[in-house]
């Protein structure tokens, strides 16, 4: 039986690139939604030290590390 590993924006390497797979649960994903965050989109990791820094289609976006934790890529 494969299993399918999930990873989170803290498994990745500052630099590294990854697409989104899906968040924790519906309401995460209404909250990252408002901020023009989706399945399906890439984005690359600037800072994960204190905040969470994002880039994503020409922005920085900056996501606090519990919300962080909850996108799956």
């Amino acid at each position: 039986m494969n299993s399918i590993i999930m990873r989170n924006i803290f498994d990745l390497s500052v630099g590294e690139s990854a697409k989104i797979l899906g968040f924790e649960n519906g309401k995460i994903a209404d909250i990252f939604g408002s901020m023009g965050l989706c399945t399906g989109q890439n984005i690359c990791l600037i800072s994960k030290s204190g905040t969470v820094v994002i880039g994503l289609n020409f922005r920085t976006i900056a996501i606090g590390r519990s919300l962080a934790g909850r996108i799956y890529v």
